[in-house]
């Protein structure tokens, strides 16, 4: 992360110098330097977002599961104590 904010600091430093020398291509190269770094922070913020959403669904999943075991544990309980209070 430290990498791509001196990155973007860098085309924008680049940008600066190419208004101040009036050098078209200093600019467009500082401004496609901003433009790599904020359009690979996108896709890594999609992929770190899905897989947050895949982790949250497994877990979910795992928990509804044991949510449903120990009902079957509560259960059994309940029948093997009223068994043996009779």
């Amino acid at each position: 992360m430290f990498v791509a904010v001196v990155a973007m600091l860098t085309g924008l430093c680049i940008s600066i110098l190419g208004l101040e020398k009036n050098q078209e291509t200093l600019v467009f190269t500082g401004l496609a330097i901003i433009a790599v770094v904020c359009v690979s922070w996108w896709f890594w913020v999609m992929f770190v977002i899905k897989t947050m959403l895949r982790i949250n669904d497994k877990t979910t999943t795992g928990i509804l599961d044991i949510k449903t075991k120990l009902g079957e544990l509560k259960a059994l309980i309940q029948d093997v104590t009223s068994k043996h209070k009779e």
